[in-house]
């Protein structure tokens, strides 16, 4: 199955500072192993995303590059707030000439086969379980972003979907066209554009929010690709076994794709702490060893990374 990365950065593009190397690096491994286990790979993204990664010559790992379909994406000045949306644009356009593809993240990677699902109409890497009472919910009320009569013709009960991995098989432009459309509607309104909710929570809503329930309206299925749901409602500094239910040491499956899909996600933002650096670029090298020549091809990548991990160890010391 022919997968692609899509990645929108802003002016600003190191936003991780020094550590954006990390980032780049689990994107190296996010593309080879891809590569290795499901087929090719194709990156759609901005010219300034690009020129991060030329940094370090990772992007002659594509099959494909392009980055005219993103620097040229309607509603471009919306989206600091609706970032989400360039993955949303770039599957309608994918969906015009193909119906069975996949978009992942650039901070994933599957280190073996078979992990995609044969069934559903198309498939999403996990469920997302929320609170509304809790201080770290982050799925609020539609009515935030949408009129009333917009709210009611979609049931709310389900639960949102980590859009990590989308695996599309079938009913594809159907389901992407209408969630497209829906998106825009949103963007358009820009409801309470001052509202807290609003500013920090508006590329979820859009995304991982909106499409489950617009595909049960359209009676199109799909299921979770990992077995367990995350519990967004929880501090996320809290050991990782608790984050889950059923918790990842549940059954033989859950270990299973806990082991061999890998996302950062989240813990991109703490990278200002030396632990979850050590943590990140350990895992990801002791993967690549699988590749015995990257270290060598990619030498300046590896360097720094390298580095940033005996000055991270050196902080802890300290």
């Amino acid at each position: 199955m022919k997968g692609y990365h899509t990645y929108l950065k802003f002016e600003n593009f190191k936003d991780y500072g020094e550590y954006e190397v990390i980032n780049v690096l689990v994107q190296l491994a996010s593309i080879l192993f891809w590569k290795k286990h499901y087929g090719p790979i194709k990156l759609y993204a901005n010219d300034v995303h690009l020129n991060l990664i030329k940094e370090y010559g990772i992007e002659q790992e594509y099959d494909e590059v392009d980055i005219d379909l993103i620097n040229s994406m309607p509603y471009f000045d919306k989206s600091s707030k609706y970032w989400s949306f360039s993955k949303i644009y770039l599957a309608k356009e994918i969906a015009k000439t193909e119906s069975q593809f996949c978009i992942i993240d650039t901070d994933l990677w599957i280190t073996q086969p078979d992990l995609l699902k044969e069934e559903n109409d198309f498939n999403l890497l996990h469920e997302e379980i929320f609170d509304v009472k809790s201080f770290w919910n982050t799925y609020h009320d539609p009515i935030n972003w949408m009129h009333q009569d917009d709210v009611d013709r979609f049931d709310w009960s389900l639960w949102p979907m980590n859009c990590g991995i989308i695996q599309f098989r079938n009913r594809t432009k159907e389901l992407i066209d209408y969630w497209y459309d829906e998106v825009v509607k949103v963007i358009l309104l820009n409801k309470n554009p001052n509202n807290k909710k609003n500013k920090n929570n508006s590329a979820v809503f859009v995304e991982q929010r909106m499409l489950p329930v617009i595909a049960k309206k359209l009676g199109i299925s799909y299921g979770s690709i990992k077995p367990n749901s995350y519990l967004t409602y929880i501090d996320p500094a809290t050991p990782l076994e608790e984050l889950w239910h059923p918790k990842l040491d549940s059954s033989d499956e859950s270990l299973k794709y806990h082991q061999f899909i890998q996302h950062v996600w989240g813990i991109k933002r703490a990278f200002v702490n030396p632990g979850p650096r050590i943590q990140i670029l350990t895992k990801v090298i002791s993967h690549l060893k699988e590749f015995p020549e990257i270290e060598f091809k990619y030498s300046k990548l590896f360097k720094e990374c390298y580095k940033i991990i005996e000055d991270s160890k050196k902080q802890i010391r300290i």
